[in-house]
């Protein structure tokens, strides 16, 4: 009995991995096409053939293309949740070390989806892109993404590094935003993300000025 229900528990957890692969086989497929055809001209039919699958297998995995846009997405905004856990819970070097690996992913996460990212801002087609439930998942991301962005600041003013008077959540908002569009400008940029880009350039930016205290060290 018990090597029977090993037996189909281990078939469950093979189907259920390669499930998995196959969806991120579709994500991986759409995001090129998105970015070759734009989202109008991209069909569920060039995401399976891109695929290896049959246009009724993609569909019933996801429903609609609009179904499976919105779990792309989701699955990249998933991604960097975890992430940012990750990087709250392994980085040394305090709040600065923290603030440089954060920026650090979103270079490499920029560099790596430049061209998604540039459609997106050029066509402004995340609306068509996105349903009303994306809109929201994507707004709760934002607010869990300050939510993260603040514990930084609550840290970073508990190390000595901001300015005790500074409002956590509002320099949070600041942080983020100066961020978001400082990576934004140098993705729409013709040239793309320089090289010479580094972390550390951008959090002593992001730093000064706006709650960097200044150390002995």
């Amino acid at each position: 009995m018990k090597a029977g229900s090993a037996r189909v528990a281990g078939a469950k957890r093979r189907k259920e991995a390669e499930m998995e692969m196959r969806r991120k086989a579709c994500f991986e497929a759409a995001t090129r096409l998105l970015v070759e055809k734009g989202p109008t001209g991209t069909s569920m039919q060039d995401i399976a053939d891109a695929v290896g699958i049959s246009v009724g297998t993609l569909y019933n995995m996801f429903g609609s293309k609009d179904d499976l846009l919105h779990a792309l997405f989701l699955d990249m905004h998933n991604e960097e949740k975890q992430r940012m856990k990750d990087l709250m819970e392994t980085s040394v070097g305090g709040v600065r070390g923290l603030l440089e690996n954060v920026v650090e992913d979103m270079i490499v996460r920029c560099r790596k989806h430049q061209l998604l990212f540039r459609m997106i801002m050029r066509t402004q087609s995340l609306p068509d892109l996105a349903t009303k439930r994306t809109f929201k998942d994507l707004m709760l991301h934002r607010e869990k993404m300050l939510g993260f962005m603040e514990e930084v600041m609550v840290r970073g003013i508990r190390e000595g590094l901001i300015r005790e008077d500074l409002d956590p959540g509002l320099l949070a908002a600041a942080i983020a935003g100066s961020m978001i569009g400082l990576l934004t400008r140098a993705v729409e940029g013709e040239e793309g993300i320089p090289a010479g880009l580094s972390a550390k350039k951008i959090v002593d930016l992001l730093l000064s000025g706006v709650g960097r205290r200044e150390q002995n060290a």
